[in-house]
């Protein structure tokens, strides 16, 4: 039988087809919906470090703690306000707090009973609760509270403060700065 000039090229083709098909499916078995063999899961392990990020956020910055008659003593727990911190870093903190000056004109001393200042609760760590007397600067701040810890549902606390206004104080808006300071525990 004489093939014809336009076949004679179509069977080596198909002849070539055939062979690389077949040769696919020896070489890779999932082509062909048979069940492979001979494979094996290993394990890799990737490392790496957490940097250690101190963050200390104040979500409420200020305690308004109203009208406070001469020689009265007026708190956070009284007002119903108080500052929130939140630890929105990566590690344990201590947070400590001071005042670089007086929000009294009169003859109170300061630091001073006048001019308190303490831990109201807390999510985490351990809240000094007990009102302490504000010092002046950051080598004698006040812990506050010991181990706040970061993360959701436990990383915040509340901070109160109490006035007991001087018996010769002026009147008029009394403003007090508070410094509160973050260190890794």
């Amino acid at each position: 039988m004489k093939m014809s000039e336009g076949n004679k090229y179509v069977v080596p083709v198909v002849a070539a087809l055939v062979v690389l098909a077949g040769f696919l499916l020896l070489t890779n078995p999932s082509l062909s919906g048979l069940a492979v063999s001979n494979v094996t899961a290993l394990n890799g392990t990737a490392t790496f470090t957490v940097d250690a990020n101190l963050v200390l956020d104040i979500t409420d910055d200020t305690i308004n703690l109203g009208t406070v008659q001469v020689s009265d003593t007026k708190n956070s727990e009284d007002a119903g306000d108080w500052f929130t911190v939140e630890n929105n870093g990566s590690v344990n903190m201590d947070v400590s707090a001071f005042a670089g000056a007086d929000p009294f004109a009169g003859t109170s001393t300061f630091p001073g009973s006048n001019y308190q200042i303490h831990a109201n609760s807390t999510e985490s760590g351990t809240p000094t609760t007990a009102y302490a007397n504000i010092p002046a600067s950051a080598g004698t701040a006040v812990l506050l509270i010991d181990e706040l810890q970061p993360g959701t549902s436990v990383d915040s606390a509340q901070i109160g403060v109490q006035v007991t206004v001087p018996a010769d104080e002026t009147a008029g808006l009394k403003t007090g700065v508070i410094t509160l300071i973050a260190e890794d525990d």
